[in-house]
């Protein structure tokens, strides 16, 4: 079991206005290990968005870890920041699938998939879709390169006022350390 509280702030600055929203958002998480293979997370709360909107956060996971292979599905409910106009607050749910295989000792795949629909104020409505796929090269015990390939489409709309879709296709190329 555990117990988180988060504070954030989000800011947008453009030539014609400036706006902002705090968020303090505490909640209550639990895990259980169903099998040696499988656990599950669960976990909900509140959220106090500044000036006066409260919401709820909820999650949900189940992750398989197998020798070789690992992968999640989860679903999320939450406030996220507007990236459009205003720092306006929107409300929604995002799904994820993600998975890793070790192909050997030294070749690792990782793919990733998300759904997020997200909705606020002034008839905002938000819905993203995201995909990736990395090969990851184990150099030394703590030296990696990775390669991946990213996408992302997103369509935001706002009643009475603007609407736009955008596709982003993105190559990364990347040395990575870590240690203990």
């Amino acid at each position: 079991m555990n117990i988180r509280y988060a504070h954030t702030q989000y800011e947008f600055t453009s030539s014609a206005t400036s706006s902002f929203f705090k968020s303090d958002t505490a909640t209550i998480g639990w895990s259980r290990k169903l099998t040696p293979n499988f656990k599950t997370e669960l976990g909900g709360g509140g959220i106090l968005i500044s000036p006066g909107l409260t919401t709820y956060t909820a999650n949900a996971a189940l992750i398989m870890n197998f020798q070789n292979n690992s992968a999640t599905i989860s679903y999320l409910h939450s406030a996220f920041p507007s990236y459009v106009d205003t720092a306006e607050p929107l409300i929604g749910d995002r799904f994820s699938l993600s998975a890793i295989q070790m192909i050997d000792r030294k070749w690792q795949l990782s793919e990733t998939a998300n759904y997020m629909h997200t909705t606020g104020g002034a008839g905002i409505e938000r819905n993203t879709y995201f995909a990736s796929v990395g090969m990851n090269y184990w150099i030394t015990g703590i030296w990696s390169t990775s390669l991946n390939y990213q996408y992302m489409n997103s369509s935001y709309s706002q009643s009475g006022s603007s609407s736009y879709d955008f596709d982003r296709h993105a190559i990364m190329f990347s040395v990575n350390t870590s240690w203990e």
